[in-house]
């Protein structure tokens, strides 16, 4: 939880793994149970204040924290993998994109085609076990502000 530059909280406290990327609106829906028992947790004295927006999405995380920018395939280019920092990181990789795939270079660019990118998965069924053991783990160490 934390506050927004326009002095909003903001909630994130719940992930799922959903191996074939789309989301589960199941869990979307017991989100917003979760998002409210935090908030109260954490403000007991706040349990009135109604939630103006909930919401998720998907992220897309690798285990070794790295991006992917660059050449994904013949004439096929990305800056991906931002590991839930897409508004910033996306748009700022995305313009160093652009600017390379027009010819330019500079630090950052030279800095991000270097990087390793982000690293293979395990296959399934070790992928999905993999991956949900590491949420419960998370949310055990959080324990009370999960």
């Amino acid at each position: 939880m934390r506050r927004t530059p326009d002095n909003r909280l903001l909630v994130r406290n719940s992930f799922s793994f959903n191996p074939d990327g789309r989301s589960d609106e199941g869990f979307l829906h017991r989100v917003v149970h979760r998002h409210r028992e935090s908030f109260d947790r954490r403000f007991p004295m706040l349990r009135d204040v109604e939630f103006e927006y909930t919401w998720g999405g998907a992220m897309c995380l690798a285990r070794n924290h790295m991006a992917h920018f660059g050449q994904l395939a013949p004439n096929v280019y990305g800056a991906l993998c931002c590991g839930g920092l897409g508004i910033t990181r996306g748009t700022v990789t995305g313009t160093l994109l652009a600017d390379w795939l027009a010819g330019q270079r500079n630090e950052l660019i030279e800095f991000l085609l270097s990087s390793p990118g982000p690293n293979l998965n395990p296959s399934q069924p070790f992928l999905s076990l993999g991956a949900n053991l590491n949420l419960m783990w998370g949310k055990c160490r959080a324990g009370k502000e999960s």
